[in-house]
C-alpha cells in the first residue's frame, strides 16, 4: 500500500500542473475527466446504496458516509440504482433463490430523491446524481425534481456505448460518468465482454503508441465522459492517467463507436422483475 499511496500523492501533487480536463456540473464545481477509480467512487463522490432508499434512511446513510470519510460534506452524493431493495444493514438481501428482497412497500425512486434534495439544503451535499438509470428514469427525475441530476453514472465502454443516453444527458446538462469503461478484463472469464482484445482497438493502440487501455479511456473523455478505471495497481492507476498526450481522429472515434454490441456486464440481475429494472429501458 505504500507504493499506491505514495504515486496517488505524486498524481495529486501535480495535478494542477498536468492541466487535466474537467467536466462542469450544473453547480458550476469542475469534475476531472479521469478519476482514478480507487475507491466507490470519484474523488468527492459516494453513493446511496439501494438498501437506504426510504426517505427516513437517506440523511442517517449519508451522515454515517461523511463520518467514515471524515468530511463535512460531500462535492457529489449519487443514488446508486432506481430499485429500492428491503431496509436494514444487510448490504445483498437475499432469498433463498438468491433474488433480491425488495421493499415492502415499494419505494419509488422519486421519494429518495426528494429526500436526497433535502441534503443539498442542509448544506451535507453540494450536487446530487443517479447511477445505472436509463433515459426514461433520468427524464423522470428531471422533469419532477426540485432539483436536477448533475451526473448519470452507468457502465460504458466500446462494446456498450450508451449513445443516446449521452445525447439525451447532454441536451439536459448531466454528465455522463462511466464505470468500467475498460469492460471489467480482470473478470472476462466469467462474462466475455473483451473490448481492449478488440482488433480494431488493438489497430488504434499501436497506431499511437498507446495501450488498448489507454484508448478506450481517451475515447470515453473525447466524448466528454468522466471515466472511473477501477484498479488498485500503482502501475495500471499510472498507465490510466496518461490519456491527454495525444488525440483520437474523427475516424478512430467513429470506428471505437461503430463497436456498440449493448453488452452489458453489470446486470443486477436478481431483481430484474421489478418494474423499475432500468435494463428494460434505452441506454
Amino acid at each position: 500500500m505504500t507504493r499506491l499511496t505514495n504515486l496517488l500523492r505524486h498524481i495529486s501533487r501535480h495535478a494542477p500542473n498536468m492541466a487535466l480536463p474537467a467536466a462542469t456540473l450544473r453547480t458550476g464545481a469542475r469534475m476531472p475527466l479521469l478519476g482514478l477509480g480507487t475507491g466507490p467512487g470519484s474523488v468527492g463522490t459516494w453513493q446511496l446504496w439501494n438498501t437506504r432508499h426510504h426517505p427516513d434512511d437517506v440523511l442517517p446513510a449519508c451522515q454515517r458516509s461523511l463520518t467514515d470519510l471524515g468530511l463535512d460534506y460531500l462535492d457529489l452524493y449519487l443514488m446508486h440504482f432506481p430499485v429500492a431493495w428491503t431496509r436494514g444493514d444487510v448490504y445483498y438481501p437475499k432469498d433463498e433463490n438468491g433474488r433480491a428482497v425488495l421493499a415492502t412497500p415499494d419505494v419509488p425512486f422519486m421519494d429518495t430523491w426528494k429526500s436526497m434534495e433535502k441534503l443539498v439544503d442542509a448544506g451535507l451535499v453540494k450536487a446530487i446524481g443517479v447511477s445505472n438509470f436509463n433515459i426514461s428514469q433520468m427524464e423522470e427525475v428531471l422533469t419532477n425534481g426540485r432539483i436536477k441530476p448533475a451526473v448519470n453514472q452507468v457502465e460504458s465502454h466500446p462494446y456498450l456505448v450508451c449513445s443516446k443516453l449521452l445525447k439525451c444527458a447532454a441536451d439536459n446538462n448531466v454528465i455522463i460518468t462511466a464505470f468500467s469503461p475498460l469492460g471489467r478484463p480482470g473478470e472476462e472469464s466469467l462474462h466475455g465482454v473483451s473490448p481492449l482484445k478488440d482488433p480494431k482497438v488493438v489497430s488504434i493502440a499501436e497506431k499511437h503508441k498507446k495501450t488498448p487501455a489507454q484508448v478506450c479511456l481517451r475515447w470515453q473523455v473525447q466524448r466528454g465522459v468522466v471515466v472511473v478505471p477501477k484498479s488498485t495497481s500503482p502501475a495500471r492507476i499510472l498507465e490510466n492517467s496518461q490519456i491527454f498526450d495525444f488525440q483520437l481522429s474523427t475516424e478512430d472515434m467513429e470506428t471505437i463507436s461503430g463497436l456498440n454490441k449493448d453488452a452489458r456486464i453489470v446486470k443486477f440481475g436478481m431483481c430484474d422483475d421489478h418494474p423499475q429494472w432500468p435494463f428494460n429501458g434505452e441506454f
